[in-house]
């Protein structure tokens, strides 16, 4: 199977964590949307922002639109660093 890669050059399998916490997190500022509804508004807004298929889009900058869509949209601010 010439297509698939090896896995030695296979994505760092940890960054999927990170970004389903982060995912999480922005979820709970538009607690009433159910996951389809976040994830149809999210990528049809992305596409819409962007004028990019979602679908090329790196992890990374993925996750800054998702934090900042939700910040914008969420009725409930995210509290920084309670701790600080």
């Amino acid at each position: 199977m010439e297509n698939w890669r090896s896995i030695n050059d296979m994505r760092d399998i940890n960054r999927i964590d990170k970004f389903c916490e982060n995912l999480a997190e922005s979820w709970k500022r538009l607690p009433d949307w159910r996951f389809g509804q976040l994830m149809l508004n999210l990528l049809g807004q992305y596409y819409n922002d962007k004028r990019r298929d979602p679908f090329f889009t790196e992890d990374d900058e993925m996750i800054k639109f998702i934090e900042e869509y939700t910040r914008y949209n969420g009725p409930y601010p995210q509290e920084e660093n309670k701790d600080a």
